[in-house]
């Protein structure tokens, strides 16, 4: 006789019902569960807050122009936001230095070469093109094109050492799809 008993369970299987679930598992895997989903929640939720200017100026044309302006602007503090997105203190000065520019009456030239002149070039998203941008900005076309004739070399090289031609590769190609099996004209 075996010592079986017939409603026994193997150690192997898996029983999903809530019973199965000690009960102080389960409070603790719905509390880490909700507050991972609150987390992650929170982590996106951050950028969209964004900066909140509260002082808008009081011409629409002069507004225009000041958010352009906050936007092409590079938040030092940040890097990867423009002085328009973000909450830095730096970035609320910028702002209202460009605020008091705009009403001072100055160009959008006169306020960008101001803070170039003051910041850098970094402080602008598009820098103009200068001599010191210009590695920066026609660096990765530079990249792709010193690629790009690396590749086409080693090409022509092999093809001219005696690699593989294209009536070999034919051939080859015509032993691998041969339906009946047999390898070339030997068989």
């Amino acid at each position: 006789m075996s010592n079986i008993r017939p409603n026994h369970r193997s150690s192997f299987t898996t029983d999903y019902s809530p019973r199965a679930i000690p009960r102080g598992l389960s409070a603790v895997t719905r509390v880490g569960v909700l507050s991972v989903f609150f987390l992650v929640l929170a982590w996106f939720a951050l950028p969209e807050a964004g900066a909140i200017d509260s002082e808008a100026m009081d011409d629409p044309v002069l507004q225009t122009r000041y958010v352009a302006i906050s936007k092409e602007l590079r938040c030092l503090v940040c890097q990867n936001q423009s002085i328009q997105d973000s909450n830095a203190e730096l970035a609320k000065d910028l702002r209202r230095q460009v605020r008091g520019m705009l009403n001072d009456g100055r160009s959008d030239d006169e306020i960008y070469r101001y803070m170039t002149e003051r910041y850098g070039d970094y402080v602008r998203y598009r820098p103009p093109w200068r001599l010191n941008t210009m590695l920066l900005q026609l660096g990765p076309v530079f990249i792709a094109l010193l690629g790009v004739g690396m590749l086409w070399a080693t090409v022509r090289r092999h093809r001219s050492q005696g690699g593989i031609s294209d009536t070999e590769l034919t051939e080859t190609d015509g032993m691998h799809s041969d339906p009946s099996g047999r390898k070339g004209e030997d068989g």
